[in-house]
């Protein structure tokens, strides 16, 4: 996608005219294209945009600058879609983005056109910070009022892949009324870096988000993820919807999973799986539970109409671990380390074979890692096999090994590990960055694309 040099700011036809030819003046000279500018549109097509952006500055008071992009085909045609990007001032004022988009309605009629309204100019090929994006046609009056609405800091209004950012968690509730009232779908909502609500496009229910300010204030909160989409499986549990808690330690999430138990966030029409567990880093998105994963109903809404679920240190033995990284070893280019998962719930969990992993990365994503199951010893050779009984109190082990990849570039090392210490539970959390230990890494050199070795269950050596 190319560009005029911008924003453009004159609003006097002859001023933005002879700026415009200059830019495209020198784009062409850098680059010896045809008729037209740098990014291949056709000479037609340009000379015509100068022409309504200036009409644009000259008719609709407000506009603090305009700039226009083209993409299409990569072949100089007619087929190529001018996009213009017009910064309406820090209010993002709607009045003057209306009256800019009738301004182009009438006079870019026959031409493949869009529009960008913003609160500023745009960074690279993004919008500005808060910004309503209108195809031909009027744009919805309610998309400025909830774009620039108190506590919004980001805002992309952009039909069923709109989303919004707020400061505070009771702005959700606000937020979702508001849209729920000038029906601008909305895809994704979230509030400061540790609550994010993702939906189907459909404006989101208020009691649900009622139900994340709630969390939000609830002691040894760490993030929660709210996904109203339908849940993945068959049966009673699809279309409901689901929300992942994430605490500081158990006796929060014991705290937590009474809450919403006895919360009336629910309706009996559109049940909310919850899950809550133990961790250090917010969620990203509502885990896609299935079977065991699952430790309750939000407000004890069962979609088969059953007794709600039962705690899980009664149901799931192994459902109460928490873990932890002992330190690393490496030579000729290999890694080890090894993970300690202690039981800390009131019953013995029997561990045999090795564990599921995921890893999560610095970013906030998921590295794409491939597992091998191989007998890696980084400590204690030759000791026993075979299932492991963990006591409640006692710790299991589990050892990695992998080459290492290279982190001259910075890339998007490896700072948390998920480990399924059995099928149906949920995954217990290692962050590397919250490490205490003495020797124990804060990020891997584990990257995405690679390899990892991971061992079987042992249990340490007596001291």
């Amino acid at each position: 996608m190319a560009a005029y040099a911008g924003p453009v700011l004159p609003r006097r036809r002859a001023a933005l005219a002879a700026a415009l030819a200059l830019a495209g003046t020198a784009a062409l000279a850098g680059c010896g294209e045809g008729p037209g500018d740098a990014s291949g549109a056709p000479a037609a097509l340009v000379d015509r945009a100068e022409e309504i952006t200036a009409d644009l500055t000259d008719e609709v008071p407000g506009i603090d600058g305009v700039e226009v992009t083209y993409r299409g085909p990569s072949e100089a045609s007619a087929g190529r879609r001018a996009t213009w990007w017009i910064d309406v001032g820090p209010a993002l004022d709607g009045d003057e983005a209306t009256a800019a988009q009738k301004l182009l309605a009438r006079e870019a009629d026959g031409l493949a056109w869009d529009a960008w309204y913003q609160d500023g100019p745009r960074t690279g090929d993004l919008p500005a910070r808060r910004s309503v994006h209108a195809p031909p046609g009027l744009i919805a009056a309610d998309a400025f009022a909830i774009a620039h609405s108190p506590g919004v800091v980001e805002a992309t209004i952009d039909g069923a892949r709109s989303s919004v950012r707020t400061t505070f968690g009771h702005d959700l509730v606000r937020v979702a009324q508001a849209v729920r009232e000038g029906g601008t779908p909305l895809a994704r909502l979230a509030a400061a870096q540790d609550t994010v609500a993702t939906g189907d496009g459909g404006p989101p229910a208020t009691e649900a988000m009622q139900m994340l300010a709630d969390l939000r204030d609830a002691p040894g909160f760490v993030g929660v993820a709210y996904d109203d989409r339908t849940l993945a499986g068959s049966g009673a549990r699809s279309g409901a919807g689901r929300v992942e808690v994430v605490v500081a330690d158990r006796d929060a999430a014991r705290a937590v999973a009474g809450t919403l138990d006895a919360g009336g966030w629910a309706e009996a029409s559109h049940p909310i799986a919850y899950t809550v567990r133990v961790g250090a880093t917010p969620p990203a998105q509502a885990a896609r539970a299935a079977g065991g994963d699952l430790t309750g109903w939000v407000s004890r809404r069962d979609p088969d109409g059953g007794t709600p679920a039962a705690d899980t240190d009664a149901s799931e033995p192994c459902g109460t671990f928490t873990g932890k990284a002992l330190g690393q070893d490496a030579a000729s280019g290999r890694r080890w380390i090894t993970l300690a998962l202690t039981n800390g719930g009131t019953a013995t969990c029997t561990l045999d074979g090795a564990p599921e992993l995921t890893f999560g990365t610095l970013s906030g994503g998921t590295a794409d890692v491939g597992v091998t199951h191989e007998a890696v010893h980084l400590s204690e050779a030759g000791r026993a096999t075979g299932p492991v009984a963990v006591a409640p109190g006692a710790t299991a082990r589990v050892e990695l090994s992998w080459r290492g990849g290279s982190t001259a570039l910075d890339p998007d090392v490896t700072t948390r590990i998920g480990v399924r210490v059995a099928a149906g539970t949920p995954d217990v959390e290692v962050s590397l960055a919250d490490q205490a230990a003495a020797g124990a890494p804060t990020s891997l050199d584990l990257l995405d694309g690679g390899s990892v070795d991971v061992g079987a269950w042992y249990a340490p050596a007596a001291p």
